[in-house]
């Protein structure tokens, strides 16, 4: 939205981080999601580029350069160039229906064309 706070510190930034939290961060993927408290408030940060604050221990971390801002209603749509990917092994973080969940694979077998 587009008086959100996050919306605020990243239309003046010139990168911004993605992170996907494992499912072992479910406190951090709330704190994130609630009104009235600071995102990054007691967390370790580290600092990828450009000089963009990274969730310690994501599952996965994207750290990007701003390379336009889209108008989408009331929001605004960040589009990045990657300029370093992160990954760790791990369960990733599920949300459905309002509710908090992990995902694992299904069977052992690799689909040849993800690797």
């Amino acid at each position: 939205m587009a008086g959100a706070r996050t919306m605020k510190a990243s239309a003046g930034a010139d990168g911004f981080a993605v992170s996907v939290m494992s499912s072992r961060q479910e406190q951090i993927a709330r704190q994130f999601a609630c009104d009235g408290t600071g995102h990054f408030e007691g967390l370790a940060l580290t600092y990828g580029g450009p000089d963009v604050p990274v969730v310690p221990d994501a599952l996965v971390h994207l750290e990007c350069t701003t390379d336009r801002a889209i108008r989408a209603g009331d929001h605004l749509l960040f589009v990045g160039r990657i300029l370093r990917a992160c990954a760790r092994d791990d369960e990733p973080l599920t949300f459905y229906n309002g509710c908090f969940g992990a995902s694992s694979a299904r069977d052992a077998d690799r689909i040849g064309w993800f690797y």
